[in-house]
């Protein structure tokens, strides 16, 4: 990867959490409730991304501030965070 695209995804990221969430995880629920963390994941469209992306056989949980950058990266990589994030 160049330096380049590092800094885009970098900045990609930090605008999106910024929108989603002020960049805030504990307690932060929006979407009526549907919605957790930093990334404000729907439970659902968590567990679609790791399925999707190859990582439901991961113990991963939906709340966990680790695992919702994990998949947020890999959604990332294969250029589906626009089809989950409004803030995109």
């Amino acid at each position: 990867l160049s330096k380049e695209s590092v800094h885009k995804g970098y900045v990609e990221t930090i605008n999106l959490v910024i929108c989603e969430s002020g960049n805030k995880h504990d307690d932060v629920w929006g979407d009526n409730g549907k919605a957790y963390g930093r990334f404000q994941y729907w439970k659902i469209g968590f567990y679609d991304i790791a399925e999707k992306t190859g990582n439901q056989d991961l113990l991963l949980d939906w709340q966990n501030p680790t695992h919702q950058y994990f998949i947020y990266k890999e959604a990332y990589k294969r250029q589906m965070v626009s089809k989950y994030w409004t803030c995109y």
